[in-house]
């Protein structure tokens, strides 16, 4: 049965149980400027198959990334999949007992806003830096005795690369942790990793191995710390093992009694089942090897860093990214939002306004651009003529 319809006595018993006196209680948390007033301009009742004709008239408006020149970034890559394939803020919280982070102004606006919900429903204080190209070396002055955690992205949003070492030495050295976030796993071929640059613990988005864009999900997380943090790691830890017969088998190593017995002390409730998304990343990561993941990361950096080059010829083009893998940011002469439209009617999905993703208006013309092995010399000869024309 697909729909569990409540009555008005339903409604008010559960309300009642909870504290609540209307509906509208629930939501006084969400911020005004959020909520949509007035009436929502749906028809009262359709069957299923006119719900399902709308929804796949809707669908087919949007610009598959596999029929068009694809150069979008910030934490969503397109890599070839081969045919074989077919809750950290309060961890350091938990290790540290201390009561604040420093996030980096690199951070994507989206996990900073992440951390900042989190961290705002158990009252520790974030210290988040402003949105900046080459920003992780400057993290290193609001770290003080009060800190948990120093939080930093590499590449960054911007696709700035950095050696973090130094912030992993003076995070520690001053009782807090290191964390290390990476949206784009496929430079761990080419970049130094974050373990080895002293991290405490790290999370990278696994998208680009095996895991297709699925216009934003379902996407693969990796979570990794040192050995010494592992029992406050969130979620169930499997460890591999061998059965009774000699067989290969993995258990809950170091689910510990928390996650099931006191709920209340849990590290998390993740319950998710991702493995799909899991076998699809394990998969390709098993075709590629550490050799070719080495190959694949280096056609990335050769394909980034030649777009960029035809990039900056154009008037008014500038690249403000230092340093990166495959993914670096433009400043252009005019708006990058109306410039992405523009290319989109044109076919082309041309890279991520940083506009669209935080609201700070120093940064309105500047525009992310990523390049992968998937991109040919055409779409980029595509690409740069069609930029050119829309800033004509």
């Amino acid at each position: 049965m697909r729909y569990l319809p409540l009555s008005d006595t339903d409604r008010q018993a559960m309300l009642a149980t909870i504290g609540a006196d209307s509906v509208d209680d629930l939501f006084v948390d969400v911020p005004a400027a959020a909520r949509r007033s007035g009436t929502v301009d749906l028809p009262a009742y359709a069957g299923e198959l006119e719900v399902e004709a709308q929804l796949s008239a809707f669908a087919a408006k949007n610009l598959s990334p596999s029929r068009a020149p694809f150069f979008v970034g910030a934490g969503a890559y397109r890599h070839h999949i081969p045919a074989t394939v077919d809750h950290i803020m309060l961890m350091a919280q938990r290790v540290t007992k201390r009561n604040k982070a420093v996030l980096s102004g690199g951070l994507h606006p989206h996990y900073r806003e992440t951390i900042e919900t989190l961290a705002h429903a158990v009252g520790m204080a974030t210290d988040a830096m402003p949105l900046a190209v080459d920003a992780e070396a400057d993290t290193l002055g609001h770290i003080d005795a009060d800190t948990a955690c120093v939080v930093v992205q590499t590449p960054n949003l911007f696709g700035t690369a950095t050696d973090v070492t130094k912030i992993a030495a003076a995070a520690q050295a001053a009782g807090a942790l290191l964390i290390v976030v990476t949206t784009e796993v496929m430079s761990l071929g080419l970049l130094k990793s974050p373990g080895e640059m002293g991290a405490d613990v790290v999370a990278v988005e696994g998208q680009s191995i095996g895991v297709p864009l699925s216009f934003g999900g379902p996407y693969v997380g990796l979570f990794a710390a040192k050995e010494k943090y592992l029992r406050n790691m969130p979620g169930r830890l499997c460890g591999e093992t061998v059965d009774a017969d000699g067989a290969r088998g993995f258990v809950l190593t170091l689910s510990t009694r928390e996650q099931h017995i006191r709920r209340d002390k849990a590290t998390s409730n993740i319950c998710t089942n991702s493995g799909l998304c899991a076998l699809a990343f394990s998969i390709h990561m098993s075709l590629l090897g550490q050799e070719g993941l080495k190959r694949v990361a280096k056609i990335n950096y050769a394909k980034a860093h030649a777009l960029r080059d035809h990039l900056i010829s154009l008037n008014g083009v500038e690249c403000v990214t230092p340093r990166f893998f495959n993914e670096f940011t433009l400043k252009l002469p005019s708006a990058a939002a109306p410039v992405v439209e523009a290319l989109a009617a044109r076919g082309i999905l041309g890279g991520v306004p940083v506009s669209r993703l935080d609201s700070d208006t120093a940064f309105a013309n500047h525009l992310i651009v990523a390049a992968t092995e998937t991109n040919t010399d055409a779409d980029i000869a595509t690409f740069v003529s069609a930029l050119k024309e829309v800033l004509s």
